[in-house]
């Protein structure tokens, strides 16, 4: 039973429940937050020298599971794969070309949230 719904846009909804045996009563309630799914998703750095790795950070609200992963990487994929943590940090290999981040999440309500971030290489420029 919902006993009141809060201001709109504050995302909060309260319940309550009377339970009641022969002459005995009990009444609970409680307040539920209901936030609007959200991922922060960052890598640094955004641009590598060829050869070095990058570092992913990702913190989420209202998800129920993440995977991190890399098209280009299929080993950073396969070493992240059993990892399900809504908020994580992961390693990179060895980055020489190029590669996407695509971080993957399935929201409590069952609807799926992307994000996807490139890493580039630093291009060296010889003088002449």
């Amino acid at each position: 039973v919902v006993l009141s719904d809060s201001a709109i846009g504050s995302g909060k909804v309260f319940f309550g429940v009377t339970c009641t045996e022969n002459s005995l009563s009990d009444f609970a309630s409680c307040e539920i937050q209901i936030g609007k799914p959200g991922i922060a998703f960052t890598v640094l750095p955004e641009s590598v020298e060829s050869g070095a790795t990058s570092n992913i950070g990702w913190i989420t609200s209202g998800m129920e599971t993440c995977s991190i992963a890399s098209p280009q990487q299929p080993d950073f994929t396969a070493r992240n794969a059993g990892a399900t943590n809504v908020s994580g940090t992961a390693e990179t290999d060895p980055i020489i070309s190029p590669i996407d981040i695509v971080l993957t999440c399935t929201t409590l309500g069952g609807q799926t949230r992307e994000e996807t971030t490139t890493i580039t290489i630093i291009e060296e420029f010889v003088g002449v």
